[in-house]
Parts: structure tokens; C-alpha cells; sequence
């Protein structure tokens, strides 16, 4: 390759690479050229545009990540073409490029594009895919809660679901359109599951704000529900602050009928929302010797202020 002496490569050796990337012979014949071609400031966007719809994956798949490297997938002339790649490439190299790229690009282009890639079921299993695309929509996920809840809808990731899910979950604002969705969604193991979600993700993290029109959306969940559905809505009621899912909690941590694992949950609920006025009742407990919940209450009342406990 030669070089003016002002160090800029000539024409003539541009002319020979892109005459190799465009020849026949191997692949890594031409991806060498393409390379040569990005070192010398040779790539430009009509160039890697058209290498997206050549047969070769490797080709593609450098495409996109020079697309990246270089800025040139910002813009939005190549946006269509990228959601279309996303949507219908055959390669796990290029949709792996593709899931990578989510990262390089400004927050409100990355949702179409993450939209076909999350919903290709054949991708589950891959080491990569899956995390390099929540790498890619975390932020959005975060800053945008309606994107959220429509990449979990369209996703066939099982593991990108949860993760979308959950990072929902540990926001106000998330909590809300995940409730709303929930309230409107006929199905009712998927009602339950993303009830589930939202109550592990509320465990641990002390009292929370209640959603807007919170006993509305509580009402709809619990109308016609099973047992274990009303009692993760008073779970979060209780998160949240409603006396009456408190007062419920105190009477089932009471409950010697009740299974040892459903009072030892209220005990963790009441002691999450430092409920002072349960000190009474774990003292009960301990004096009584409560065969479930000796230990876990005498745990939970050094957590818990009362003048009574040191004597107990």
C-alpha cells in the first residue's frame, strides 16, 4: 500500500482494497480489505450500508461494528435498515453485533431495534445475546417505563424479561405502569407471576411509595382471585403503607393455624415496614415459646424499638 508523502494512502491503493472487498475468493481475504479500508478513514456510510446485504455473516457482522466504532449508526438513514436486520437476520454473529451496537446508540434509537431482537426465541440459549441486549435497553428500561413493559411484551428472552421486570420494579415509576398493566391483563398466571416479580422486588427494600389510585388497582387484582394472589396484594399494600394490610399481617403472624412459612412471611413484612406496635406480639411469641417464630422474633426485636423488649 502506498503512502504520499504527506502520509495519506493514494487513490489507487483505495481503489485495490475496495476491489478486494468486492472480489471473490475468502472471506478473510475481503474482511482484511474492509479493515484496511477502516484504518486509512475509507468507510463511509453508503459502504457499510450496502455490506449489510451481502451472503457473507462476517461481512454483515463488521458492518455493524464499524457502524458503532465509527458513529455512523447514529444516523437516521440507516435506522430502517438496522430494525430490518434486527428483525430478519439468520446469523447469530451479526444479531450478537446488532445486541452490542444497542450501547453505542442514543437512547429514544435503541427501542425499535432491541424490539426485533428480543423477540428471536432462538436466541435464548446464547451466551451473549441475551446480556448484551440488557445491556443495551437497561437505561431505557430505567428512564422510559411504557418502552419497558413493550419490550417485555414482544420478548421471547426469558431472561431479559425477568431482568426488564425487575429493574421496573425498583422504581416508583416502574411499579406503576407494571401495576397498571397487570390490572388490564386477563391472564391470570401472568397476573400472578408479575405480582411475584413486584413483591420480590419490594422485599428488602423497606416502606414505599404508593402507586396513584393504588386502592383502585388493589380492588381489581383481588376481585376473583386465588389466595396466594390476595396475598401478594397485601403484601404490597402493606409496602405501601395501608394500615388495614398491616393489621392483616399482625393477625396472621398471630395465627397458630396458619402454616409456619405464611407467618414467618408477616413477621418479615411487619419487620420491613418497622412496624413498632408488632413488638408486643413477637414478645408474645418469645415468652410463649412459639415453636415457628422463637428465634425469628427474638431477631426481629432487636430491630424494633420498645421499652418492654430487654426485660422479655
Amino acid at each position: 500500500m502506498e503512502k504520499a508523502e504527506d502520509g495519506r494512502v493514494d487513490d489507487p491503493a483505495k481503489d485495490a482494497l475496495r476491489a478486494a472487498l468486492n472480489g471473490s475468493g475468502p472471506v478473510e481475504r475481503r474482511l482484511k480489505a474492509l479493515w484496511g479500508l477502516s484504518v486509512i478513514g475509507s468507510v463511509e456510510q453508503t459502504l457499510l450500508t450496502s455490506l449489510l446485504d451481502r451472503p457473507e455473516p462476517e461481512l454483515r457482522a463488521w458492518s455493524v461494528r464499524l457502524m458503532g466504532q465509527l458513529g455512523i449508526a447514529y444516523r437516521p438513514a440507516l435506522h430502517d435498515a438496522l430494525e430490518r436486520l434486527a428483525q430478519q437476520e439468520k446469523s447469530p454473529l451479526v444479531r450478537r453485533e446488532l445486541a452490542s451496537l444497542l450501547q453505542r446508540l442514543p437512547l429514544p434509537e435503541r427501542s425499535k431495534i432491541a424490539l426485533g431482537l428480543i423477540g428471536r426465541e432462538e436466541d435464548k440459549q446464547d451466551p451473549n445475546i441475551p446480556l448484551l441486549l440488557w445491556y443495551g435497553i437497561e437505561p431505557l428500561v430505567g428512564a422510559d417505563g411504557e418502552a419497558g413493559l413493550k419490550l417485555a411484551a414482544s420478548s421471547k428472552l426469558e431472561q431479559v424479561t425477568g431482568y426488564i421486570y425487575r429493574r421496573m420494579a425498583g422504581s416508583d415509576e416502574g411499579r406503576q405502569a407494571i401495576l397498571a398493566a397487570i390490572a388490564v391483563n386477563d391472564d391470570a398466571g401472568e397476573r400472578e407471576r408479575l405480582l411475584n416479580l413486584l413483591v420480590a422486588s419490594a422485599r428488602g427494600s423497606g416502606k414505599l411509595a404508593a402507586p396513584k389510585e393504588w386502592a383502585g388497582i388493589s380492588g381489581k387484582l383481588r376481585a376473583g382471585a386465588s389466595e396466594p394472589v390476595k396475598a401478594l396484594v397485601d403484601e404490597l399494600s402493606a409496602y405501601f403503607g395501608d394500615p388495614a394490610a398491616v393489621q392483616k399481617h399482625r393477625e396472621l403472624l398471630m395465627d397458630k393455624a396458619a402454616a409456619g412459612s405464611r407467618r414467618d412471611r408477616a413477621l418479615q413484612v411487619l419487620l420491613q415496614v418497622r412496624d413498632d406496635q408488632s413488638a408486643v406480639l413477637m414478645q408474645q411469641l418469645v415468652v410463649n415459646g412459639d415453636a415457628a417464630l422463637t428465634r425469628s422474633a427474638v431477631q426481629a426485636l432487636a430491630s424494633l424499638s420498645h421499652p418492654e423488649t430487654p426485660v422479655v
